[in-house]
């Protein structure tokens, strides 16, 4: 089993193998809680166009890029559209940090369940500065992926490489079971610890 640190951030474009990885992640390692960045947006869409969806989560998936690409019922806007200018409309009211704030006190209110965290869609350093300022940098790690054809694009993205913060870039163009092995290869143990990190 890969033991992660108590924060671990996978940052990488739409398509890289995120979701993929992190389902890996997951399976073999019960104490991992996974969220996300942008879990505030689609609980905002969700409230404001899908209320009845509100107690019932598994009814939309806003993961899916289908569903993202869809129309907002009675509206010329598209869902991908709107999370993406309502993410804007937050950092320019908000600050660069918000996402991040509010991941942070997502994870300081899981805390007592869970001792490690795996966090989606780290986009930006204005993500991980809340984690730089609560948190020990020997306990945060950024995941890198990279897959050949997919960039940034509209996603307002780029790869974080926040200085004093260990990451490693994976380059995921083969199966879901290379990315877990190639991670396994660069942490240098089968069962790594924050205390084992190589970089």
């Amino acid at each position: 089993m890969i033991q992660l640190p108590k924060f671990t951030f996978l940052n990488g474009p739409a398509g890289s193998g995120k979701s993929t990885l992190a389902s890996l992640l997951l399976a073999q390692d019960p104490d991992l809680c996974l969220l996300a960045f942008a879990d505030p947006i689609r609980m905002a869409l969700t409230a404001t166009f899908y209320q009845d969806y509100l107690y019932t989560p598994n009814s939309l998936n806003l993961k899916d890029s289908v569903t993202k690409a869809s129309l907002i019922p009675g509206t010329p806007c598209s869902h991908r559209t709107w999370m993406i200018e309502f993410g804007k409309f937050m950092h320019a009211t908000c600050g660069a940090s918000i996402f991040g704030e509010l991941a942070w006190r997502m994870t300081y209110d899981s805390n007592v369940a869970y001792p490690r965290f795996l966090v989606d869609g780290l986009r930006t350093e204005g993500d991980i500065k809340p984690f730089l300022r609560e948190e020990k940098t020997r306990d945060l790690c950024i995941i890198r992926l990279h897959r050949e054809g997919k960039d940034w694009g509209g996603d307002l993205g780029a790869y974080v490489d926040p200085i004093g913060v260990p990451f490693v870039t994976i380059n995921n163009d083969s199966t879901p079971e290379f990315m877990l092995n190639r991670l396994k290869v660069v942490l240098g143990v089968s069962n790594a610890r924050a205390d084992h990190f190589p970089f």
